[in-house]
């Protein structure tokens, strides 16, 4: 299995939105417990579930040793055979060429990299993958004639699909650039390992 990128280090150097592909260890990333749902979550891209009420949250995204501007956030949950993703992003000038997250995964096949825009497909095709997205009403996609405010996603990974770390945990790495109306580029990054609580030992597929 190829080996994960070093996310911790990506996130205290420079970051960008392009994937990188470095040996890491599990103890250089932070870990994070991810509870399980008291439900199933429904695939409509709002993040006002209850639910995710007791999510695991990212925090700020990091550019460098800052926090990365405008904001972003990843929250996690899981529930029987998904991994639940939800992603925040500010947003001021919404563009569907050039506003996406980047989730990147190790899973059964290898490592893959999902391009997450505001509306449209998420690409690469990942067999199983559940996802939505949404943005206020009077957000505008395209249009530097307003100024919009936010979008968010949600992803139902198969957790079938998702290699594991010897002690079950799952390896992720979340980043996202943004173009706001001053033109200038911002990225930002998070990564860590999700241990899943309450994930039955007979559950985890060790590598």
């Amino acid at each position: 299995m190829r080996s994960f990128l070093v996310g911790a280090l990506a996130v205290l150097s420079a970051t960008s939105c392009k994937s990188t592909h470095a040996a890491a260890a599990d103890d250089l990333l932070p870990r994070l417990e991810v509870p399980e749902a008291a439900v199933a979550i429904h695939i409509d891209g709002e993040l006002d579930a209850r639910e995710w009420r007791n999510a695991t949250m990212s925090g700020d995204f990091r550019d460098g040793a800052r926090p990365a501007a405008p904001f972003s956030e990843a929250r996690f949950l899981w529930k029987g055979p998904y991994l639940y993703v939800g992603l925040y992003a500010a947003d001021e000038d919404i563009r569907s060429d050039r506003d996406f997250f980047s989730v990147e995964l190790e899973t059964t096949d290898g490592l893959r990299t999902l391009r997450v825009p505001p509306r449209g497909a998420v690409t690469p095709f990942v067999k199983g993958l559940l996802f939505a997205q949404d943005m206020d009403e009077d957000n505008s996609v395209d249009d530097d004639r307003d100024t919009d405010e936010e979008w968010s996603v949600e992803l139902a990974v198969p957790l079938e699909r998702l290699a594991r770390t010897k002690t079950g945990g799952v390896r992720v790495r979340v980043s996202r650039c943004d173009v706001p109306k001053d033109q200038i580029e911002h990225c930002g990054a998070w990564a860590g390992v999700l241990v899943l609580r309450g994930l039955e030992p007979a559950q985890r597929a060790a590598e």
